[in-house]
């Protein structure tokens, strides 16, 4: 997807970013199509999940593992209110960047 995904994360206190550069796989040219014109959902999805990321999960692995798995779940979640089914197969990152 592009842009990446470029948003603050974190509580209060000193500003810290995340930027991700995110790859969506799903199955059938049709589910392709309906993702693409719902990019709007999709990307403020990702960034409503990014956002309320703490620190721990940003700065490891096994946290960016779980930030990817609430990124799938939150799709699921998205896509099965507004078309009626889950759509999206994996959520992949080609890049993962953070600063504290």
């Amino acid at each position: 997807m592009q842009p990446a995904f470029v948003t603050n994360y974190g509580g209060p206190g000193r500003l810290k970013y995340v930027k991700a550069d995110i790859t969506l796989m799903v199955v059938g040219l049709e589910a392709q199509q309906i993702v693409e014109q719902q990019l709007a959902l999709v990307r403020n999805t990702i960034v409503l999940i990014l956002s309320r990321q703490n620190e721990n999960n940003v700065v490891t692995s096994a946290g960016q593992e779980r930030i990817r798995q609430q990124l799938l779940q939150g799709l699921h979640e998205a896509f099965t209110r507004e078309v009626g089914v889950p759509l999206i197969e994996e959520v992949l990152f080609t890049n993962f960047i953070y600063q504290n």
